[in-house]
């Protein structure tokens, strides 16, 4: 509808051909407001999950699947240590650097790098598992 109509690229506008004009005003607002703040929601769970599989999957390889280890990644038990939640906030800072220098180096060179390198990894994952696993 935006590109069609040349209307701006907002939210709102995704809700013209059904209201018209109404999007203009405090209903287009709110509507602008919610998918901001849901967007914004829907990005830190992501993040935050992320971060507590990150976490685990570190403490994994570090040491396996014993029960009892002793290991420099403290364990995600539930109990919120100060380790674990420095170990967390470091992972967060680290995940955010990134996709900062990503956004800022632009289209071309950072979003197609990190993508290029991302699909590389995950093609390496893929064919290790089917290599080294006993299938």
């Amino acid at each position: 509808v935006a590109f069609r109509w040349d209307m701006p690229m907002t939210f709102r506008i995704a809700f013209y051909p059904l209201l018209g004009d109404v999007v203009y005003g405090f209903f287009g607002d709110v509507v602008d407001f919610l998918s901001m703040a849901c967007t914004t929601f829907g990005v830190c769970t992501s993040l935050g999950f992320g971060c507590d599989i990150l976490l685990a999957g570190l403490r994994r390889v570090d040491c396996g699947t014993g029960a009892f280890c002793e290991s420099n990644v403290p364990a995600d038990d539930g109990s919120e240590s100060d380790k674990a939640k420095a170990w967390k906030v470091g992972i967060i800072a680290i995940i955010t650097l990134i996709a900062s220098i990503s956004v800022v180096t632009g289209l071309d060179k950072g979003l197609k790098t990190i993508s290029q390198v991302t699909f590389g990894l995950g093609n390496l994952l893929l064919l290790s598992l089917v290599y080294l696993d006993n299938t």
